[in-house]
């Protein structure tokens, strides 16, 4: 069994002088963080492995979540910033099928896309959201289209 805990990035600030790429969490994105990997924390849904996008934002999001949760760093993949939800599947299928509870840090509307896409379940995904999907399969390559279940939802 693989399960996929999918979160959006905390809020960001509205613009950064140097580009999207570059927005820090706003004071509340980091409050939001913060709250979001205690209550992971509390319910006992802690991931063996996080991937984030390199984005400044869903990297402060990801450095807060293994922080709190006592986590090794966040391991970056540049195919999640403003990634469609074919190429956020192929970074789930490429996932280590060492890890059977990984959290991918990423942004709107990829990981909105890619929910339906893995569920068939519409959700409302604000910043600092967070949806576990639950797999009954055992290697990554194999998750697709309607083959997950959604055990959790989380918005701040």
């Amino acid at each position: 069994m693989k399960r996929l805990l999918i979160i959006r990035h905390a809020k960001a600030v509205e613009h950064d002088q140097e580009g999207d790429f570059y927005r820090e969490l706003a004071s509340r994105g980091l409050k939001d963080a913060e709250h979001l990997a205690n209550h992971l924390s509390k319910k006992n849904r802690i991931p063996d492995h996080v991937i984030t996008s390199p984005a400044v934002r869903t990297t402060m999001t990801a450095e807060i979540i293994t922080r709190e949760l006592s986590l090794p760093k966040a391991e970056p993949v540049d195919a999640i910033y403003e990634a469609s939800e074919p190429t956020l599947l192929n970074v789930v299928n490429s996932i280590d099928n060492q890890y059977n509870y990984v959290a991918l840090v990423g942004h709107n509307p990829g990981v909105s896309y890619l929910i339906y896409y893995l569920t068939g379940e519409i959700l409302d995904v604000p910043t600092s959201a967070a949806t576990l999907i639950k797999f009954e399969i055992d290697d990554w390559k194999e998750v697709s289209g309607g083959t997950g279940t959604i055990k959790w939802h989380y918005t701040p």
